[in-house]
């Protein structure tokens, strides 16, 4: 699936079209802040909402935290296997 991303004062991209815009903000529209480059979450992967490089890794890690927390969570005894002795 191709995803635009846009870059701040040069354009847009998706897939293999490219398009030159000189005003091109590319604003996250997360957080708010206007960065160097932002990429569509819609689900055709073209047009708003925008996230920037940030908020997505933000997000992305807690989704690994709250699977790790649910899997400790279910987990009984020594992550290492039984002590014998």
């Amino acid at each position: 699936m191709d995803i635009e991303v846009q870059i701040s004062r040069n354009g847009s991209i998706y897939g293999d079209d490219t398009f030159e815009n000189a005003s091109q903000q590319a604003t996250c529209d997360l957080c708010g802040d206007t960065l160097d480059a932002v990429a569509s979450i819609a689900q055709d992967g073209r047009g708003g909402p925008y996230a920037c490089a940030s908020c997505l890794r933000d997000r992305l890690e807690a989704m690994s935290v709250a699977k790790w927390r649910f899997r400790a969570a279910h987990k009984v005894g020594l992550p290492w296997g039984k002590l014998t002795g």
